[in-house]
């Protein structure tokens, strides 16, 4: 209460109450077992506190650290506290410059195993600050080797450059928030030039267990300006290494003919203080379903096991929770399980498919959504059995059908319900975490909320007379931002921003409502070659110049 943790608050997820509950300890936090590999929805409550749900995507095999959750009293909003928080963080900060201002992390885990010294040598590995010794034993080819990096009291560590040498003089804090295993460090630094910061792990979790293998840091830099609302923060991610298993035990020391694998991590353990990460090698490139031949389009016997039926024509890909595969193959959406059986949920006619369409499965509700650009719809499967009425298997989830033509005095249902807006040509789509549906509605996106309202996150939809392009370098506010013709969405799992897909680039909007080029680039823009070969050629015009002029001016 008044910012302070709250005991006895009953945390519970509330679409599997087969999970059972816990209560929350005297500073707030609580430990709650679920299966990973997807989001749920935790519910809050605690009289005489108003109850609170909250979406968490969870990876596999991992302790996720949330956020600050804020209850409040009876009579009060929490969703619209929370969403006030929100809006006022995510206010224009034209202070940051997302190029510039962008932390430097790096983690040592690679340099300390793979580092190319022989098995029967001493040194000192300066980059990862790692001591080995070898001794050979004589009248024998083996030789004993020790790394501090195996020993009980080696710390894994993460350098972070957290701003660079120029500033702006607006800058006023930096906060850092490290996540890994469980355990939350929090740091705030005053704004300087060149913030250098060390963290040191001791590969353990926050229950004090041994980490063995490899294990994901969350990262997140803050940077708080005087004339800006809220923190525009930067998440990235890295691998620490943890323990690795003991191999020849003798006194901390291994003989380096003596390796061990680690099968739970995939990980080869040597006994010359090498490892082999083989989950981070290429993947193999296997065929789950298909034999290069195509199958009739009415098919009625294109039910069964995978490897053995055939794709007539397949368009699009979308991944459920449980691991299922949907294929778009033509007039069919199949489904294909994790056991290696497949069955279609959703059969077309022959005028639905002119155009390319779209899937995408929902993270919480794990419902399957199908975007028809020629009925102007976004539609959900209502079966995903094989038992489904595959002709009859589709609802309307946004849209009445008719199309969105520019200058619609109702701004195409803005600030309405999503299922009497109208849409231009919907493509891609994307659901965040949290529920939000986004949609590449012609050159706009849209977005249907938790409560099923659509607005016009980017674009208009008024007469366009020209596009626009973006520009080479810097940040757009989304409210001067024109696209093109966007095909594809997705949300980023790390930090939940939507990321579009728009004339060769890919964009990020951020929280603060810009968009940033995170890959590519504009083509009326030049390449860094053409800039580096001007520049050289511009010197040596330069050079040129002197040398007519005076023969000693170099």
């Amino acid at each position: 209460m008044g910012g302070q943790g709250i005991i006895g608050v009953r945390v519970g997820v509330s679409t599997d109450p087969t999970l059972g509950f816990t209560l929350t300890r005297e500073n707030g936090w609580f430990d709650l077992l679920v299966n990973g590999g997807g989001s749920i929805t935790l519910h809050l409550t605690r009289d005489p506190f108003k109850p609170v749900q909250k979406v968490v995507y969870v990876p596999v095999n991992e302790i996720v650290v949330l956020d600050k959750i804020v209850l409040t009293l009876d009579g009060q909003s929490a969703e619209q506290l929370l969403h006030a928080m929100d809006s006022k963080k995510s206010s224009l900060c034209v202070d940051h410059d997302y190029e510039k201002m962008r932390p430097i992390i790096v983690a040592n885990w690679k340099q300390q195993f793979q580092n190319g010294h022989s098995a029967d040598k001493s040194a000192i590995l300066a980059e990862s600050q790692i001591v080995q010794e070898a001794v050979r034993i004589p009248g024998t080819g083996i030789n004993l080797v020790y790394h501090s990096s195996r020993s009980a009291g080696f710390l894994s560590t993460i350098e972070l450059q957290l701003t660079p040498e120029k500033i702006e003089p607006s800058l006023r804090l930096v906060h850092l928030k490290i996540a890994v295993e469980g355990i939350l460090y929090e740091r705030t630094f005053e704004a300087d030039p060149n913030i250098l910061f060390t963290y040191a792990w001791n590969r353990r979790n926050v229950y004090r267990q041994k980490v063995y293998g490899l294990a994901n840091a969350v990262i997140r830099v803050g940077y708080q300006y005087v004339n800006c609302a809220g923190t525009i923060w930067d998440v990235q991610t890295v691998q620490l290494a943890g323990h690795d298993m003991p191999i020849s035990e003798i006194g901390g020391w291994n003989l380096d003919v003596h390796h061990r694998y680690n099968f739970h991590e995939g990980i080869l353990q040597k006994g010359d203080g090498n490892n082999a990460f083989l989950k981070q090698k290429a993947k193999l490139l296997t065929t789950s379903i298909g034999d290069g031949q195509q199958r009739p389009l009415h098919c009625p016997y294109c039910n069964g096991v995978a490897k053995d039926q055939r794709l007539l024509a397949p368009v699009a890909l979308a991944s459920g929770p449980d691991g299922s595969l949907y294929i778009g193959d033509f007039n069919l959406v199949r489904r294909l399980k994790p056991d290696g059986s497949i069955f279609t949920v959703i059969e077309l006619s022959e005028s639905s498919v002119a155009y390319k369409y779209h899937l995408t499965v929902g993270p919480v509700d794990g419902k399957l959504y199908f975007s028809d650009p020629e009925k102007h719809q976004i539609l959900r499967a209502i079966v995903l059995e094989a038992n489904a009425d595959t002709r009859n298997n589709l609802e309307v989830f946004v849209g009445t059908g008719v199309k969105c033509l520019p200058g619609d005095r109702t701004a195409c249902g803005d600030g309405r319900s999503a299922r009497d807006a109208k849409l231009s040509y919907p493509k891609g789509i994307a659901i965040a975490p949290t529920g939000e549906l986004y949609i590449a509605d012609g050159t706009n996106i849209r977005m249907v909320d938790t409560f099923g309202v659509i607005h016009t996150l980017i674009g208009d939809h008024f007469h366009k007379s020209h596009w626009k392009p973006i520009p080479c370098a810097g940040s757009t506010p989304i409210s001067k931002l024109t696209l093109r013709w966007p095909t594809q969405l997705t949300i980023s799992p790390l930090d939940q921003t939507l990321h579009i897909l728009d004339d060769h680039m890919v964009l990020k909007v951020t929280t603060d409502k810009r968009v940033v080029i995170v890959a590519g680039r504009p083509s009326h823009c030049p390449s860094n070659g053409h800039q580096h070969r001007h520049a050289n050629d511009a010197s040596e015009d330069k050079k040129e110049v002197i040398d007519s002029k005076d023969p000693l001016a170099t």
